[in-house]
């Protein structure tokens, strides 16, 4: 008899553990972003290797092109593009500075989901899959100022066990457009002093944060409480420029590198 209970509870322990490795095909539910205030990222079960072939990138697409600023209210197009693995799990949510959801996800594509968790909305697989996936952003209302997505993703070897997976984790910033939506000039009128730019990029006033972004929505630079920063080192190219006034308000540029 106590054999017999032995092997019982040996083949009900394997069960669970099999389905608890299954439960994460289906999405690990919770907030595993590892945003401020979620719950960590998925390295917490599935090892803490980071991949060093995974690529995830973030856009945000207002008919046809990717942008890094947002008009409060107005909905745009949400793509996730996660290379690396044929078998990917992920999690993503867009938080402004008081870690809780900025905007809405919704028209999410098949094998995803939306739900909430505690503060934060959770857009996430519940089939493991690759490639793109995508789904309309409703931007939040008016001074919310900036917008970070924070996603982490799981990048499985597919032999149904958490040995072996890697997993990545990436956060894109996109800021509040200023109401008078000239590309140039914020509320306080600021602006860029010159344009082409050659090794200084300068404004006319000092700001209180500013990012630098290529045309491909990698953040390459960022300079705090000042009117300068070098760019002498980046490629030529178009580049953009988000930043916010020392005064709180926001604005943004577009700007050539010589």
């Amino acid at each position: 008899m106590n054999k017999n209970y032995i092997k019982f509870g040996a083949i009900i322990g394997t069960l669970i553990v099999s389905f608890s490795m299954l439960s994460s095909s289906n999405g690990p539910g919770g907030n595993k972003t590892g945003a401020p205030g979620s719950s960590g990222n998925c390295s917490g079960c599935h090892g803490n290797t980071p991949s060093n072939v995974g690529i995830i990138r973030v856009k945000i697409i207002d008919n046809g092109t990717q942008v890094t600023t947002y008009v409060p209210g107005k909905t745009y197009d949400l793509e996730l593009n996660i290379l690396g693995s044929e078998k990917i799990g992920f999690q993503l949510s867009a938080i402004n500075d008081q870690n809780k959801a900025a905007g809405t996800i919704s028209n999410n594509s098949s094998g995803t989901q939306v739900y909430n968790s505690g503060s934060q909305q959770i857009w996430g697989h519940n089939t493991p899959g690759s490639g793109l996936w995508t789904a309309k952003w409703t931007a939040p209302v008016a001074n919310t100022g900036s917008v970070i997505f924070y996603v982490a993703a799981v990048l499985a070897d597919g032999n149904g066990k958490n040995s072996g997976d890697y997993f990545n984790s990436f956060n894109v910033e996109i800021t509040e457009e200023s109401s008078n939506g000239n590309d140039n000039v914020s509320k306080s009128q600021n602006q860029l002093i010159q344009n082409p730019v050659g090794d200084q990029l300068t404004l006319q006033h000092p700001v209180k944060s500013a990012y630098i972004w290529n045309s491909e929505g990698k953040l390459i630079g960022k300079f705090f409480h000042s009117n300068q920063f070098e760019v002498g080192n980046i490629a030529p190219g178009v580049y953009h420029l988000n930043y916010v006034n020392e005064n709180g308000s926001t604005g943004f540029a577009r700007f050539v590198k010589q």
